[in-house]
């Protein structure tokens, strides 16, 4: 990695901690820096803290659904990126 560059930080949004760990490792061997949030509100706490670029989130979490997150971070945080993921096949969520 070029030393200049800006390490991107990732926030992983996952109740399921398989998939959470599976992310990180895949994407800590790519050099990104990663958090990781088991609910909403952990993610609220990190991203408040760390400001990541890019949100990973699943579309059902404990709590509150990741859509309603979804348009909370988009309120509070209009530049971030975010990238929705489920493993459920409701094709009405995923778009």
């Amino acid at each position: 990695m070029n030393p200049t560059a800006k390490q991107l930080q990732i926030l992983i949004v996952d109740d399921d901690s398989l998939i959470r760990e599976e992310l990180h490792e895949s994407l800590t061997e790519n050099e990104y820096q990663v958090l990781l949030a088991a609910s909403p509100s952990q993610a609220f706490e990190l991203t408040a803290q760390n400001l990541p670029d890019i949100v990973i989130l699943d579309v059902k979490l404990p709590e509150m659904d990741g859509l309603e997150v979804l348009k909370r971070l988009n309120h509070d945080y209009p530049d971030m990126e975010i990238i929705m993921i489920t493993g459920h096949g409701d094709m009405g969520s995923v778009i």
